[in-house]
């Protein structure tokens, strides 16, 4: 990007384009996208089978500085399957 080798660069992860936030000849823009990350615990064997192992776990994360250094300041924590903001719509076959 730099080397004006390119005229527009789409999806670059933001920990790449932040430090062209302040440059005089790259505009950079940083928008929301569909993008989710997960962690999964193996709950099946291991440690991860007792429920108490589980808890602490959960006890002990952070998952506020968690989003903040994966999306580098630019995340929001999510506490389903989808972003923020996603309205899901439930079946109701009684609506049929």
């Amino acid at each position: 990007m730099e080397s004006s080798d390119a005229d527009i660069a789409l999806e670059i992860p933001v920990n790449i384009a932040q430090p062209f936030e302040n440059s005089d000849t790259i505009q950079t823009s940083i928008y929301p996208t569909q993008q989710v990350q997960h962690l999964f615990l193996n709950c099946r064997d291991g440690a991860c089978t007792d429920r108490k192992v589980r808890q602490a776990i959960g006890y002990a994360l952070d998952p506020e500085a968690i989003c903040q250094v994966v999306t580098a300041g630019c995340g929001q924590i999510s506490n389903g399957w989808y972003m923020p903001g996603v309205i899901m719509e439930v079946y109701d076959e009684a609506r049929e």
